[in-house]
């Protein structure tokens, strides 16, 4: 992370992202995601870098904020190169654990409880992590923790036919094998369909390598569901914390603890439960043309040309040829990094879309991106 410094002499994080289409991965050791969707289009900003932007955006436009949820002072640029400027924090947990850093046990049920607070938040209102681990719990000088890193964060409902009603998703089409070996759960490693309960798995690693004050140091994802099989057999059945930890690691997540039910295991504080926003969730389009969305032809054509198939990319794209005014193939493939399955590079488009300009189109995404001020789930909330 970057350090800067206000005119008061307040310090933050600066977290700086090139806009150098052959090179937008963020200049920081911190950004540790550990993949994204398929293909990544080379062409404008990654997707990842989108995701983390359109995130913290939600935040503010669809009331997002938590208290265990980091958000972004701002977005600027910095010598052409956008930069998030976020609060500093002291330490995340993986220095806790790594550097023999420890909490005391009150410190440590506390962290474990704001984590479960704040990713619950973001399942009440459409949105899983998908890349919880020590590296992306941060920590304050008086050990608030906060949920960072949010370049795999995506929208519970897209692509699911039907939600169930215990937090997983029949039909979720999610990236397969997504987020870190160890702290991944069973269904995204074998490429089931996978909800928010791929999150929980994750908070129960989590809780067996701060309560154990070491690492899970397997060498594969096989060999850690062998070894955190056999730790969970170990575990307490009276205690709650082990008991809560062995509810987040059931292997099926039919009958895997939610975040918000290991919450109330933990008899957590009134101020600290999860807080459902109402009225404002991402829209599910019963069809590819929405009630909202105006019907705009080129757009349609070049949702075809491009080979999408989600309507939550045809809505989106939509919206931003609606609010800024871009080319519609320029729309669509903006539209793609968020909402479709499988991602395509965009240095290949200039033959397969009509007017699409590759050589155009990474200062086009900036404008769109500037007009909406990052918004990208937001335009698409009733």
């Amino acid at each position: 992370m970057m350090k800067l410094f206000d005119d008061d002499g307040g310090m933050f994080a600066g977290k700086i992202f090139s806009t150098d289409s052959e090179n937008s991965t963020p200049h920081t050791d911190s950004y540790s995601s550990s993949c994204t969707d398929s293909e990544t289009p080379t062409l404008g900003l990654e997707t990842g870098v989108l995701r983390e932007m359109a995130f913290f955006a939600s935040q503010k436009t669809m009331g997002l904020s938590h208290p265990n949820i980091l958000s972004a002072e701002c977005v600027t640029q910095i010598n052409g190169e956008i930069c998030v400027v976020l609060p500093h924090m002291e330490r995340s947990l993986e220095d806790v654990i790594t550097k023999a850093q420890w909490l005391s046990n009150a410190d440590r049920l506390s962290v474990i409880k704001q984590v479960l607070c704040g990713l619950s938040h973001m399942h009440a209102n459409g949105f899983m992590h998908r890349d919880v681990k020590s590296a992306n719990i941060l920590l304050d000088s008086q050990n608030n923790a906060y949920l960072a890193d949010f370049s795999l964060v995506k929208p519970v409902n897209i692509s699911c036919s039907s939600p169930t009603s215990k937090g997983g998703a029949k039909g979720a089409n999610h990236t397969r094998g997504c987020g870190t070996p160890t702290y991944t759960a069973p269904e995204v490693v074998s490429g089931s369909d996978y909800g928010t309960k791929a999150d929980s798995w994750s908070v129960g690693v989590l809780m067996l390598e701060l309560f154990n004050k070491s690492e899970i140091t397997s060498k594969n994802d096989k060999n850690a569901f062998k070894d955190l099989e056999v730790i969970r057999e170990k575990l307490s059945r009276v205690k709650v914390v082990p008991v809560t930890i062995a509810g987040l690691l059931d292997p099926s997540p039919e009958s895997r603890l939610s975040c918000a039910e290991a919450l109330q295991k933990l008899n957590n504080a009134k101020d600290l439960q999860p807080q459902q926003v109402s009225g404002c969730k991402i829209v599910l389009p019963e069809s590819t043309t929405p009630k909202k969305a105006k019907k705009e032809p080129m757009v349609k054509k070049a949702f075809n040309q491009l080979g999408c198939v989600s309507p939550h990319t045809m809505y989106a794209a939509e919206r931003i040829q609606e609010l800024t005014g871009a080319h519609p193939s320029h729309c669509v493939f903006l539209a793609h990094k968020l909402y479709e399955l499988e991602l395509i590079d965009g240095w290949a488009l200039n033959d397969v879309m009509d007017g699409f300009d590759e050589n155009a189109y990474p200062q086009s995404e900036l404008d769109m991106l500037g007009a909406l001020q990052f918004n990208l789930y937001g335009i698409c909330c009733k």
